[in-house]
């Protein structure tokens, strides 16, 4: 199931649409999110893992976030496509939170000549941000399984929602 808010996402041509037209009001929860994504209010502030505590938040604090796609994979082995989202029509960041079961999120650089590939393990309740790089020359994806190995042991997909929150330019 996919659900879009205050901007529908677009597939086709990996866009949004105009505020309202084909999607739901911005949930209550929308702004403070926002904010916190954008780290503006210390009430709601990102807390980094002490390996990152070094590293500035990239994200600026007058970002517009204004699209919320919230999807729902089943345990049973349901994914997305390798894919990049739209340059052209969706601003530098791409924020994802994962509530609900685990997940492997594929990355492959798109570099014809390159097979170089990260699988990164989403654990319940992560926040992944995709910009420069990350966000430009990589394809993300979910690969369609019901189980992944995670340092040698077998983990089984459960009911996963993802937020994405997207800036439509």
């Amino acid at each position: 199931k996919i659900s879009h808010f205050n901007r529908q996402f677009l597939y086709g041509g990996l866009r949004c649409g105009p505020v309202g037209k084909g999607a739901n009001d911005a949930p209550p929860f929308f702004e403070t999110l926002n904010d916190r994504l954008r780290n503006i209010n210390p009430s709601v502030s990102v807390v980094l893992a002490d390996s990152l505590k070094s590293c500035p938040w990239p994200v600026p604090h007058d970002l517009c976030i204004d699209q919320l796609t919230v999807n729902e994979y089943r345990g049973g082995g349901s994914g997305i496509a390798p894919h990049v989202d739209n340059p052209d029509t969706l601003g530098e960041f791409i924020f994802s939170i994962s509530l609900g079961s685990h997940t492997v999120m594929n990355f492959k650089r798109i570099e014809a000549s390159s097979d170089e590939e990260v699988h990164l393990f989403l654990p319940p309740r992560s926040l992944l941000v995709m910009s420069g790089e990350a966000r430009h020359l990589w394809t993300h994806g979910i690969a369609e399984r019901s189980v992944d190995i995670i340092a040698g042991n077998s983990l089984k997909r459960g009911l996963r929602h993802s937020l994405t929150f997207r800036e439509a330019l």
